[in-house]
C-alpha cells in the first residue's frame, strides 16, 4: 500500500502512467472507412445547407418586418 501511496504521488511515475494508459487507449482507435467519412461528410454538407437555408429565410422575414416598421 505504501508503495502504492509513493508512486501515486511520484510525478514522473504519474507522467509515465498517464502516457502508458493514453498509449493503451489510441491502440484501440480506428480511422473510419471510406463509407463512414461519406456519410458523415453528407450528413455535415445537408445540415449546413439547411441551417443556411433557415438562416437566410429569418434574415429576409426579419429584414421584411423592419422595412414595415421603419417605413
Amino acid at each position: 500500500m505504501a508503495a502504492n501511496t509513493e508512486q501515486a504521488s511520484n510525478p514522473i511515475s504519474r507522467g509515465i502512467n498517464f502516457i502508458t494508459a493514453s498509449w493503451q487507449e489510441l491502440k484501440k482507435v480506428h480511422p473510419p472507412t471510406r463509407q463512414e467519412t461519406i456519410q458523415a461528410t453528407i450528413v455535415v454538407l445537408v445540415m449546413v445547407v439547411m441551417f443556411a437555408t433557415f438562416l437566410g429565410l429569418a434574415d429576409y422575414i426579419v429584414g421584411n418586418i423592419m422595412q414595415a416598421i421603419l417605413t
